[in-house]
């Protein structure tokens, strides 16, 4: 079979060894890759997945083999009836581990932060409310007293100032 890379390049493959794994719930494939460049891991993913109708996720390539100068290259690879039964067989890398980890983290902190801004809209909603409430009342006394101001009240009463010297100073 052929398959044609982005880059101009084809690349043909064939089915060296297939077998079925149903302990591991996946087929172990062996391919032969006849290719002027090596082939990358997305692009024999995607042919596995279009020639065994299954998702990307659930392909493992074990390893891309070439030779110095050669254009055959070997390819050796897992696909799994699904991504769960993947994910319980296949070891996972430390990067892969931290990766998932720093996700999940990633996701908590998003989660936190969204109900921190959900508290503080209620909050700003009850402070808005308060005053609100607070204003009224106010706005009603303030209306009874408005009667007109006479010119005495506003005045400030001053306090007498004492310029005559203290005992203190001769």
């Amino acid at each position: 079979m052929r398959l044609k890379l982005g880059n101009s390049k084809t690349m043909e493959i064939k089915i060296i060894h297939e077998k079925r794994n149903d302990l591991f719930k996946r087929k172990e494939i062996k391919l032969n890759i006849k290719s002027e460049i090596s082939p990358s891991n997305a692009d024999v993913e995607k042919w596995i997945a279009e020639n065994y109708k299954v998702e990307i996720d659930a392909i493992k390539i074990k390893n891309i083999l070439g030779r110095f100068g050669s254009q055959n290259f070997s390819v050796v690879a897992n696909v799994y009836d699904s991504f769960e039964d993947k994910d319980k067989t296949e070891v996972k890398t430390k990067r892969q581990r931290e990766a998932e980890k720093k996700a999940l983290e990633e996701k908590f902190k998003a989660k936190k932060e969204s109900e921190k801004v959900k508290e503080s809209e209620e909050e700003e909603k009850e402070a808005t409310k308060t005053k609100q409430e607070n204003k009224a009342p106010e706005n009603e006394n303030n209306s009874s007293d408005n009667k007109p101001l006479s010119e005495d009240s506003g005045k400030t009463e001053s306090k007498p100032t004492n310029t005559e010297p203290t005992g203190e100073a001769k």
